[in-house]
């Protein structure tokens, strides 16, 4: 059988967006996006809502990427290899 690994950024007290809708305040420091670029390139399948989906999908081509940071390729590279699941 296989493992399931559950990863989500909320706050302490399990928000994921503000009282707004917004969830910006999470954009995650260098250190924690390599970390999480990890994580993502080692697993193949993402499983989202459909709104979370949307938000994400930007992945898939995202303006400017070669002008991006190495962290940033990462994740969009791990983004577009993996299965995704709604």
């Amino acid at each position: 059988m296989g493992k399931l690994i559950y990863a989500a950024l909320t706050s302490l007290d399990g928000y994921i967006s503000d009282s707004k809708g917004n969830f910006d305040w999470a954009q995650p420091e260098e250190d924690v996006h390599t970390f999480v670029n990890q994580l993502e390139l080692a697993k193949g399948t993402i499983i989202l809502g459909k709104e979370m989906y949307g938000v994400l999908s930007v992945w898939e081509d995202l303006p400017g990427i070669s002008k991006q940071p190495k962290r940033i390729k990462e994740y969009q590279s791990a983004w577009k290899k993996a299965q995704k699941y709604l």
